[in-house]
């Protein structure tokens, strides 16, 4: 039995990534998520674009206690 909205949540994230983005086979997509996100939406997004054949990295990080410049120092360092 589908999940909660699982089946529009499917057709926005193939619309994000095929329209909004337009991402192509073989490119990488990095999804940053913290841990107030949806992981149903972030797993929908990854799915939707390894189904288009770019290649996904999710990284998950702890939610910042702030937005704009005062969560920067929550933030990790640029790889």
């Amino acid at each position: 039995m589908p999940q909660y909205y699982e089946y529009e949540l499917a057709k926005a994230a193939h619309k994000l990534v095929t329209e909004m983005l337009k991402l192509k086979p073989d490119e990488t997509i990095v999804i940053t998520a913290d841990t107030e996100s949806d992981p149903r939406v972030v797993d929908a997004t990854a799915a939707a674009a390894f189904a288009v054949g770019a290649k996904p990295m999710v990284v998950w990080i702890a939610s910042p206690l702030g937005v704009g410049k005062a969560a920067d120092p929550m933030l990790p360092e640029a790889l």
